[in-house]
C-alpha cells in the first residue's frame, strides 16, 4: 500500500511569471502552459500563443520579468536524457532542475544561446520533479523565449528518443494533498 503525497494533471507544467528578475512580485498564474516552448512579446507585455488567455494584464512596460514552471515530468524509458535550453538571446537566463538536481544552470552569462545537461532516470514512467528558471534581461530586443528540449543517450538499448520539445504527455502539474482530511492510497 502507497498513500499518496500529491495529485498528477496531465497537459503540461504549472507557470508563475514576475515582474522582475528575481522571483519576487508574482503577476499571474498560468496553470496549464503545455509543453515549455515560449515567447514573449515585449512590446505588449504579454506571453505569445498559448499563454495569451491566461496572461490577464502582463508585465510591466520595463521588459524585466521572470518566470518559474514546476511540476512532474515522465519519461518513458530508464536511461540517461539530455536536455537542453534553447533561448532567443544572450541576454536571457536560465536553470533547470530535475527531481531536486540542478542540471543547468546558465544564470550568470551565455556563452550560446543553447545550454546542455545530463540526467539519470532510475526509472522509466515514474514521476520526477521538475523546475525551469527563466529570466529576461533584453537590451533593445523585441521578443524573448525559451524552449525545453530533450533527448534519450539510448545507454540502455531500444529505441531512442529524438532530440525534440518535451511533449505536454510527459509533463504534468502537481498538486499537494498533506493535510487533506481524506486519507488517498493507491494500490
Amino acid at each position: 500500500m502507497v498513500v499518496a503525497r500529491w495529485l498528477a494533471y496531465s497537459g503540461g507544467l504549472s507557470a508563475t511569471y514576475y515582474d522582475t528578475t528575481t522571483f519576487t512580485s508574482p503577476a499571474f498564474v498560468n496553470l496549464n502552459v503545455g509543453a515549455v516552448d515560449y515567447s514573449h512579446d515585449l512590446s505588449t507585455g504579454r506571453p505569445l500563443g498559448s499563454y495569451d488567455s491566461a496572461a490577464g494584464t502582463g508585465l510591466s512596460a520595463d521588459n524585466l520579468y521572470s518566470v518559474r514552471w514546476a511540476g512532474l515530468l515522465r519519461p518513458c524509458r530508464s536511461d540517461t536524457y539530455t536536455f537542453y535550453t534553447d533561448v532567443m538571446t544572450i541576454d536571457e537566463r536560465v536553470r533547470l532542475w530535475v527531481d531536486n538536481s540542478l542540471i543547468i544552470d546558465s544564470w550568470t552569462s551565455l556563452s550560446g544561446t543553447e545550454t546542455s545537461g545530463t540526467y539519470l532516470f532510475a526509472l522509466a514512467n515514474d514521476f520526477y520533479d521538475i523546475t525551469i528558471e527563466f529570466a529576461a534581461q533584453p537590451p533593445g530586443t523585441s521578443s524573448t523565449g525559451l524552449t525545453l528540449k530533450w533527448e534519450n543517450d539510448n545507454n540502455m538499448g531500444g529505441n531512442p528518443t529524438s532530440k525534440g520539445v518535451v511533449r505536454t504527455d510527459r509533463l504534468f502539474q502537481n498538486y499537494e494533498i498533506y493535510g487533506s482530511p481524506f486519507t488517498t492510497i493507491v494500490s
